[in-house]
């Protein structure tokens, strides 16, 4: 963002829900992340806020969560981060690869005869592409797409 106000609004909300989670995440190793979190997006909001006042504008006023913000981080608190995870991402909340699966990387150790999981079945991402592409006007829209000259 090039606004320095707007970043250092978007630093707040990310650090209340960061405090959020690891309240949700008491006595896990996961609240020591989010509470590390929360302080990085403290400091950061402190240097968009120096950038502020160093450009002659006033120095924005403590921050106060906006409803979306309470209302998500109550919702934390009732079902816990891993629930909301979705929501919690939506909202540039960075941290929520500790609830996946896979290994950080996004892929797994290659296993000789061994295809990944998330290349197989049901559980790949060209079903959900193909199947949004199912209706019989589209039908020949979903030929083309499947086509093996389709461009890459």
């Amino acid at each position: 963002m090039s606004n320095p106000l707007a970043s250092w609004v978007e630093e707040q909300r990310s650090a209340f829900l960061y405090r959020a989670c690891a309240k949700a995440e008491a006595g896990t190793a996961r609240a020591d992340l989010f509470t590390r979190l929360a302080g990085e997006a403290e400091a950061q909001a402190a240097i968009w806020r120096a950038q502020l006042t160093a450009s002659g504008k006033p120095a924005p006023q403590p921050y106060t969560p906006d409803l979306r913000t309470r209302l998500v981080a109550r919702l934390v608190e009732r079902l816990g981060p891993r629930r909301l995870r979705a929501v919690l991402a939506a909202m540039k909340v960075r941290g929520m690869a500790i609830y996946s699966r896979r290994e950080p990387g996004g892929h797994s150790a290659p296993v000789a005869g061994n295809i990944e999981h998330r290349h197989r079945g049901l559980g790949g991402g060209a079903n959900l592409r193909a199947s949004s592409l199912v209706s019989p006007a589209r039908v020949p829209i979903l030929r083309w797409y499947c086509s093996p000259g389709w461009p890459a």
